[in-house]
């Protein structure tokens, strides 16, 4: 017949935890390892690494009064312990949510800064703009067609205007929306660099050449 097997140490904690439980007393450390040793069947040199690991998991409450530390584990004890631990954590979700709120909220703002109804002149800007580059590329069109060298000038200082206007345009949104102008030149098919008009000079020498 095989030999019977020793207890575990989880299993000697728990019988240890039991005998608190059952006995509904205050005792002494050295108390523990006389009595508490003898009721489990434990070596009283383990009791007090056991009884640590107890007060550890909160399993066993410890007291100190004047010189002595008292322990003792009531049936409530574990409950109490649970139910103080759910009203922790319920606690750290309150706290979570409202944090999780302030959030929401600051981003609804942060939003609600930056939107178009803060600020009612920039649909108004980016609809002349619009226009602008209507006129601009209308502009553009006639210019490359124009034969007339002498009606030129005209045309190119209005092209010029056209493009200083849409820069400044460009730069007034760019500072009121904080929108990149790169964003803003993309979303209306704006080139990065406007193109110059080109020199009578050259239209001059165009407009012999197609003769």
């Amino acid at each position: 017949m095989a030999p019977k097997k020793g207890q575990s140490q989880e299993e000697k904690i728990a019988a240890l935890y039991k005998w608190f439980q059952s006995s509904h007393e205050f005792y002494t450390l050295k108390e523990i390892e006389q009595k508490g040793s003898k009721a489990c069947k434990i070596s009283s040199m383990q009791i007090k690494e056991f009884v640590a690991s107890l007060v550890n998991d909160g399993l066993v409450q410890q007291e100190k009064c004047g010189t002595t530390n008292l322990y003792w584990s009531f049936k409530y004890s574990e409950h109490k312990s649970k139910q103080d631990k759910i009203d922790r954590l319920k606690k750290e979700v309150a706290l979570k949510e409202e944090t999780k709120r302030n959030l929401q909220d600051q981003v609804a703002k942060l939003m609600a800064d930056t939107s178009v109804a803060t600020f009612p002149e920039r649909e108004a800007e980016l609809e002349r703009l619009h226009k602008l580059k209507l006129q601009m590329t209308c502009l553009q069109e006639k210019l490359k067609i124009f034969k007339d060298v002498n009606k030129i000038e005209s045309i190119k200082q209005s092209i010029e205007f056209l493009n200083e206007s849409t820069e400044g345009i460009l730069y007034y949104l760019m500072k009121k929306t904080g929108i990149d102008q790169r964003q803003i030149r993309k979303e209306f098919d704006i080139p990065l660099d406007l193109e110059d008009p080109p020199t009578l000079s050259t239209l001059s020498t165009l407009s012999s050449r197609a003769r």
